[in-house]
């Protein structure tokens, strides 16, 4: 197809009907430069104009197409044109679809690949664990400790008999860190990273151990694991009976036990990115922001997030937060959100 004789021969008929480039740019919904382009012969028209043209015009496709009026001296080489025209639309319209298929193909094959590396990113890379431990003198009870990717979370929460200050060692490769010292009724946070304090990683597979320190005597920790991300699918479980718990039926609330996954550990919960975990009084909220503790048994409401100063734990009585200082509505309002999300719902 000659591209220069099919603009000479659509600038002809255009003169023809006395139309200006504009006017013929209306008609095919172009503006006056792609018409002056055509017509010199500097671009191409598509099937799509040379059909519109075709009926602009009252002309054949085959006569638009050769660039020429057909007559019986040229009407087999007019068909000729015309078949190679298809033909070659035919072509181009099948390298076009097998285009669109390949990128098709691509993106599948890259969303596949993405989607397999967020799984194997995040696939049991959230786990909780319930903390004990004893010594001569000493035992430690209803600790919780809280590995993600992102950030770790450590809570001694009982000893018997109260103490005012704990030493906090992580042990691996024979060498001792010594991590915290100091109150014992707080939470340590670490960041997740190469010089984490607490490697998720090392911790996982057993070559870390974490021991407590109390007036020179040594508690080496125990880990049980509570839950890990370790689902496919997560679905909402159906009430399947009374769980199997050690626990004397009136300690844990009725909400509890028909909301939560209890076992001889204590009870859990997952809900989207919160994770729930009730011990012996003790109600634990977790989330990709904040971290709440609710201590029935010592009257203890703890906060914490991403931003330091926002950190706090109080004593609560008669649902009210005992404060003492300039953020104390602030703290009022975190604790009344928390109680009505969660106290309400779960424990009373």
């Amino acid at each position: 197809m000659e591209q220069e004789k099919i603009g000479n021969f659509i600038k002809e008929l255009r003169e023809e009907k006395n139309w200006s480039q504009e006017y013929l740019g209306e008609k095919i919904h172009c503006d006056r430069t792609k018409i002056n382009k055509i017509e010199n012969g500097k671009r191409a028209v598509n099937l799509e104009d040379m059909i519109l043209l075709s009926k602009i015009f009252d002309i054949s496709l085959e006569e638009l197409v050769s660039g020429e009026r057909k007559n019986k001296k040229n009407e087999k080489s007019i068909d000729i044109t015309f078949k190679e025209y298809l033909k070659s639309q035919k072509t181009k319209s099948k390298k076009i679809r097998i285009l669109t298929i390949f990128f098709a193909v691509l993106c599948l094959i890259s969303f596949s690949l993405l989607t397999i590396f967020y799984f194997l990113q995040n696939y049991k890379t959230v786990r909780i664990y319930s903390i004990k431990g004893s010594s001569e003198n000493y035992n430690i009870y209803d600790g919780l400790l809280i590995l993600t990717k992102e950030k770790i979370y450590l809570k001694i929460e009982n000893i018997d008999p109260e103490v005012d200050e704990i030493s906090v060692y992580v042990e691996e490769d024979d060498k001792t860190f010594q991590i915290y010292k100091g109150d014992p009724d707080i939470i340590l946070k670490d960041l997740y990273g190469y010089e984490a304090l607490i490697s998720y990683d090392d911790f996982v597979n057993s070559k870390q151990k974490i021991f407590v320190v109390i007036d020179g005597e040594r508690i080496d920790l125990e880990f049980k694991e509570e839950y890990v991300n370790n689902k496919f699918i997560y679905t909402k479980e159906q009430k399947i009976g009374p769980p199997v718990t050690e626990y004397v039926e009136d300690e844990i609330p009725e909400k509890i036990k028909e909301t939560f996954q209890c076992d001889d550990s204590g009870c859990s919960l997952a809900i989207g990115d919160e994770l729930l975990n009730y011990n012996s009084g003790t109600l634990v909220v977790y989330n990709n922001e904040s971290y709440y503790t609710y201590n029935l048994n010592n009257s203890y409401f703890a906060y914490d997030n991403n931003n330091p100063s926002d950190k706090f734990i109080a004593k609560f009585d008669n649902d009210k937060i005992i404060c003492n200082d300039q953020d104390c509505e602030k703290k009022q309002k975190i604790y009344d959100e928390f109680y009505k999300s969660y106290v309400l719902k779960y424990l009373k």
